[in-house]
């Protein structure tokens, strides 16, 4: 038999809320196996960044060289700290083939820990955008990426078209409007907007998780637009159920 497998690189939070832990546990909903690479230790608490810690080149490139050799059937990027490990991450995927790239493009945390480099998001935009299938910026991302101020459904488009310009598909997520969210999917097939009820709650990896469920839907060999819709569900029938800080499934 041969199993659909995803991987995750990102940071590894010892507290679980969020990072490579919460993208493992999206993974397993769909029943897809886990496959992880830690580029970073992310050290935090549920309300405040410790500090960030990069893994080495060398135990970075044996993990990501080991972790590809499943063969994953799509591929979820996190947080990369820096340039290095981002230029590591696109030599290596750049040499793959009918894989699927979910991109998270994860700078900051919620407590506003940093956590990618400036010169790594520079690397990030440069190097990992044109092979992603997906990018998955929340409305601060996104304005921070393309340059506009983004505070409204209306502005989120202008950045999503702009984004669209360097990468195959661009999801703006919604989540920090008020009311009831909507993402926009923005990719050369035109616009699509996944709306979802709003679910109370101080939930952390909202964003890990959702980008993580498309990853893994993508696995599974739906279509892009399939995938989000199916992650979406997901995520909102876990929020429905879960109790804060965290996701469960």
């Amino acid at each position: 038999m041969t199993f659909k497998t995803a991987l995750t690189i990102g940071g590894l939070d010892p507290t679980g809320g969020a990072g490579i832990v919460a993208d493992i546990r999206a993974f397993a909903v769909c029943g897809v196996p886990a496959g992880a690479v830690v580029a970073a230790f992310a050290n935090q608490t549920h309300d405040r960044g410790i500090a960030v810690w990069p893994v080495d080149s060398r135990t970075f490139i044996e993990s990501i060289d080991a972790a590809l050799a499943i063969r994953p059937s799509a591929i979820k990027i996190g947080m990369l700290a820096n340039s290095e490990i981002v230029r590591v991450v696109a030599d290596r995927l750049g040499a793959l083939e009918n894989c699927p790239v979910v991109l998270d493009t994860v700078m900051r945390s919620s407590s506003g820990m940093e956590l990618l480099d400036e010169a790594g998001i520079d690397a990030m935009v440069e190097l990992l955008f044109p092979i992603s299938t997906v990018i998955t910026p929340n409305w601060d991302e996104a304005a921070a990426l393309s340059g506009y101020a983004v505070d409204s459904i209306n502005s989120s488009v202008e950045a999503g078209i702009a984004l669209l310009k360097s990468t195959n598909a661009v999801l703006v997520t919604g989540g920090h409007s008020e009311g009831d969210p909507v993402d926009l999917l923005f990719d050369p097939a035109g616009r699509v907007e996944f709306a979802s009820a709003r679910i109370d709650g101080n939930f952390r990896g909202t964003g890990c998780a959702l980008s993580s469920l498309i990853a893994a839907e993508l696995a599974l060999g739906k279509g892009l637009r399939d995938a989000i819709y199916a992650a979406k569900k997901r995520l909102s029938a876990a929020l429905d159920k879960s109790k804060p800080p965290y996701i469960t499934f």
